[in-house]
């Protein structure tokens, strides 16, 4: 009889560890996306972050000097000490926190007849007062390249 036992005590033994093997796969089967989601939540509010910051930066730029938002191209701003100093527009991107590759790219703005924006003209409907300024972040996630990019318009309200 206490053999008997025994052996019962011992199939009970092999079957808790069997359904605890299985809700600890199953768990983990859940665990794993969902803490996927919340990395890469963090990760996209990272990035509006970055992308405001970089809004802002051009916005005091224009405040201090509209000429130095004049000639199109990529740049990235450095915050300038000594004489002179305060932010700075200089081309091309930069990487950010070895990860983030961040650009700030300005483009001129058409308006036709009626005043109204365009997408392309001629050099003629170039709007002096206005600014497309677009902010583009590419970075690597689970090794796949993602990019994410936001455009405003910035307008010379001091000449009006």
């Amino acid at each position: 009889m206490i053999n008997n036992q025994k052996g019962l005590l011992l199939i009970e033994i092999i079957i808790v560890l069997g359904l605890l093997s299985i809700l600890l796969t199953a768990g983990l089967d859940i665990l794993g996306p969902s803490l996927k989601i919340v990395q890469q939540s963090e990760e996209r509010e990272h990035i509006a972050f970055l992308i405001q910051e970089q809004f802002e930066v051009v916005r005091s730029i224009r405040n201090e000097d509209w000429n130095a938002l004049s000639i199109n191209g990529v740049y990235h701003y450095v915050d300038v000490e000594g004489e002179g100093e305060g932010l700075r527009l200089v081309e091309d991107s930069v990487i950010y926190e070895d990860k983030y590759e961040v650009s700030i790219i300005l483009s001129d703005v058409y308006r036709d007849s009626s005043g109204e924006i365009i997408e392309t003209g001629t050099i003629d409907q170039i709007d002096p007062y206005t600014r497309l300024i677009t902010v583009d972040v590419e970075w690597s996630s689970y090794g796949i390249l993602k990019n994410e990019s936001q455009s405003i318009y910035l307008t010379n309200w001091g000449d009006f």
